[in-house]
């Protein structure tokens, strides 16, 4: 008989995530972690029949199929969870919880799913990150493996640098790390911490050590690297990331010299 468990990853949009959950599925020993949370994602998989439970109707026991039938057959169940979806989670759930409410947020991950390994995903660069989403907003592509199954084709016509649309990002993308953190120190929780510039750079490295951290890995543990799940990164990237560190440049001192002014008027 196996024991069954379960694992968590925490993230953020464009920080490694999804190059993650697929190199920890196609070990055949992780579950299928996807965003089960997501209203978008979860109406899909009860309209496509994978699962019997209407999330809108009966989310705790959507949430508890899941948890049966989306097991490996170790019995691991994994899933990917975004700020904004925890926030939710313990009222579809009916548990009493503000969604400011770190402590408890953390205590009704641990109530619903049982006690978990944790995997906090997260891209240090935040501007890069910022930038990333927004490309994937404007032209609907958001990995290339939609490219090579046909889901979507990019509109490249819809690329426009938007300064204050980069900066709101990436306070949005700021914001939640730190809500992420107090979920982690409230709630007693010691995540392993994998980075989008580190699994970038050593792909099989980061999901060996996601793989050790849920309990999972052997040596005869096969990791594959994803070949549709490539950079999005390109000219245009480079192109918006310098001219934003240059126009934030411009901004803050543009408000220096504005502030230095009310200063003078004011002593004169």
């Amino acid at each position: 008989m196996f024991r069954k468990r379960t694992f968590i990853i925490c993230a953020s949009h464009r920080s490694g995530s999804t190059l993650l959950c697929e190199g920890m599925r196609w070990t055949w020993r992780c579950g299928d972690p996807k965003e089960y949370l997501s209203p978008v994602h979860s109406v899909a998989l009860y309209q496509r029949g994978d699962i019997s439970v209407d999330p809108e109707q009966d989310f705790p026991g959507y949430i508890e199929e899941l948890m049966r039938c989306q097991r490996s057959e170790n019995g691991m169940f994994g899933l990917k969870i975004m700020w904004k979806h925890l926030q939710k989670l313990p009222r579809k759930c009916d548990i009493p919880c503000a969604m400011s409410d770190h402590r408890r947020l953390a205590r009704s991950l641990q109530k619903i799913f049982g006690r978990s390994h944790f995997i906090w995903s997260r891209r240090e660069n935040k501007t890069k990150q910022a930038i990333s989403f927004l490309k994937a907003k404007q032209t609907g592509l958001f990995t290339h493996q939609q490219m090579a199954q046909g889901d979507r084709q990019p509109d490249r016509s819809r690329l426009d640098y938007d300064f204050d649309a980069i900066q709101s990002l990436v306070h949005r993308f700021e914001a939640e790390e730190e809500h992420w953190k107090k979920v982690f120190k409230l709630g007693r929780i010691r995540p392993l911490i994998i980075t989008y510039e580190n699994i970038a750079k050593d792909y099989r490295g980061e999901v060996e050590r996601a793989l050790r951290h849920v309990g999972v890995w052997g040596n005869d543990c096969e990791i594959k690297q994803p070949d549709r799940n490539r950079k999005l990164a390109d000219d245009t990237t480079a192109e918006w990331y310098h001219r934003y560190l240059e126009d934030s440049e411009n901004s803050e001192a543009s408000r220096g010299s504005r502030g230095t002014a009310g200063r003078s008027r004011a002593s004169e």
